[in-house]
């Protein structure tokens, strides 16, 4: 195993984390955690990387501890940009920090990506994107370029053509669309209980968050929200998906 490989495992940013946030007056903007966490740890060859959306490695791990860490109610998570520990994540620190040695947790092999079903599928129809991936600015321009009356159609009846198109070029029948759908709710139920493995994409969840809101999975949608950092995406993207997200708290509580 080369040494690109082998990254710290996303556990052992959590305590680190904690530490900083104390260190820094409870409060900090994940610019000052990143700069400070990187004196903290004892970064590995791996962690230096990159992933293939272009993340740091390192700092996409730190991302999903803090994600885990809101989870868990030690940090809290509601004031967008803005890293702030919570009483009982002071508690943890306390009980904890003292202990806590980064060599206590086993170095892991990075995850590779995998040719998936779903990827072949995008490859042979050109980076066609699915109904869940298709953003406003995406349906727009296919809009435009297949001569639709925007005004006439409005968002929804232009990304019920482009439903209707995509099902045409696919050539998915119907059994093949359920088979697609029931795959991603088991894949969102799983991750949400924290099943899946926290190297996942922030691109993924918003992906996930746009399926939500089209399958009416409206409490997912909203609770995959918390789990993203406005500092670690496009601007456009992340208005766009809290937009999204917004929208089924509202489903929520009706």
């Amino acid at each position: 195993m080369e040494d690109k490989d082998v990254i710290t495992p996303q556990k052992a940013f959590q305590m680190p984390i904690l530490k900083v946030l104390i260190d820094l007056g409870s409060k900090a903007p994940p610019s000052a955690v990143y700069a400070h966490l990187k004196q903290e740890l004892n970064l590995l060859p791996g962690d230096l990387g990159t992933r293939e959306t272009g993340q740091i490695v390192w700092k996409n791990n730190a991302a999903w501890a803090r994600a885990r860490l809101v989870k868990s109610g030690k940090l809290d998570g509601l004031t967008p940009g803005m890293w702030r520990i919570t009483e009982k994540g002071r508690e943890r620190y306390q009980c904890e920090g003292s202990s806590y040695k980064q060599s206590d947790y086993k170095p892991v092999q990075r995850r590779k990506t995998r040719m998936t079903r779903r990827n072949s599928l995008r490859i042979t129809t050109r980076h066609l994107a699915h109904t869940s991936e298709a953003t406003q600015e995406f349906l727009q321009q296919w809009g435009v370029k297949e001569e639709l009356n925007l005004f006439q159609h409005g968002f929804k009846g232009v990304r019920n053509k482009y439903w209707e198109f995509y099902q045409k070029r696919m050539r998915l029948r119907a059994d093949k669309i359920l088979r697609f759908v029931h795959k991603h709710e088991r894949e969102i139920k799983a991750f949400l209980n924290g099943k899946l493995p926290g190297d996942t994409s922030y691109e993924q969840i918003c992906q996930w968050i746009h399926f939500c809101n089209l399958f009416e999975m409206y409490w997912e949608g909203k609770e995959l929200f918390k789990m993203l950092s406005k500092d670690e995406i496009p601007a456009s993207l992340y208005n766009w998906t809290k937009k999204l997200a917004e929208a089924c708290g509202l489903r929520v509580r009706t």
